[in-house]
């Protein structure tokens, strides 16, 4: 994740590196994403694959430290499951690759 995140994520930039998605896009796709327009709680239901949410929950104040994503949003999938990992941060996949890595071995499993 670190590799893909290096590669994609950045971009380089004056002898230094700048995030390829820039952060007031990055910020406008979260506020957006919770618009009635976009109609994704529309879908969510449609998908019968399992689906496992992983969300921070730090419980500070700080930037970042407790997920955007609400609480009740697996529970809208038909085979959904909510994970809160209260001692991580927003940053989930940098912050611990191999616990992402093993729920998405999970997941495959019950695919498979």
């Amino acid at each position: 994740m670190l590799r893909d995140y290096c590669e994609f994520g950045l971009l380089p930039r004056e002898g230094g590196w700048i995030l390829a998605c820039p952060p007031d896009v990055e910020a406008s796709i979260y506020e957006l994403s919770k618009e009635p327009e976009t109609k994704l709680y529309d879908l969510v239901p449609s998908v019968s694959i399992p689906v496992v949410v992983l969300r921070a929950g730090y419980g500070t104040d700080l930037p970042f430290s407790n997920s955007p994503t609400d609480p009740r949003l697996a529970s809208r999938f038909q085979n959904g499951e909510d994970v809160l990992l209260r001692e991580l941060t927003h940053f989930i996949p940098m912050e611990a690759p191999r616990v992402v890595a093993d729920s998405i071995r999970q997941v495959l499993a019950r695919l498979l």
